[in-house]
């Protein structure tokens, strides 16, 4: 398994679930719309990767991000577990980071 250079903190070590947290709740602070991708290390420079179903619309809690990360992580434990956060009034990405990498 490489270091994935993806997003944001991706010259830091793994974050641990607590700083998941926050990132995500920085994530809901602004306004932006959560997503949970998942990708394999061949897939990780695409520029598309798959969705963990759709982007959290309606997400409000960093709990529920958390929920959809935990059920991602499980049924894909072999790859890149991404988090980012779309600003829908500039209409891009404005913050990507892993939040798991591959369980080996």
């Amino acid at each position: 398994m490489k270091r994935a250079g993806v997003g944001a903190f991706s010259f830091l070590p793994p974050l641990t679930r607590e700083e998941i947290v926050k990132q995500v709740e920085y994530i809901l602070k602004q306004g932006w719309i959560p997503n949970v991708e998942y990708a394999r290390e061949e897939e990780l420079d695409d520029d598309y990767r798959s969705w963990w179903k759709l982007p959290l619309f309606n997400a409000t809690t960093a709990e529920e991000i958390m929920t959809a990360l935990d059920e991602c992580r499980q049924a894909h434990p072999d790859c890149y577990i991404i988090v980012s956060g779309y600003n829908p009034a500039r209409q891009l990405m404005c913050h990507e980071f892993v939040a798991y990498y591959p369980q080996s």
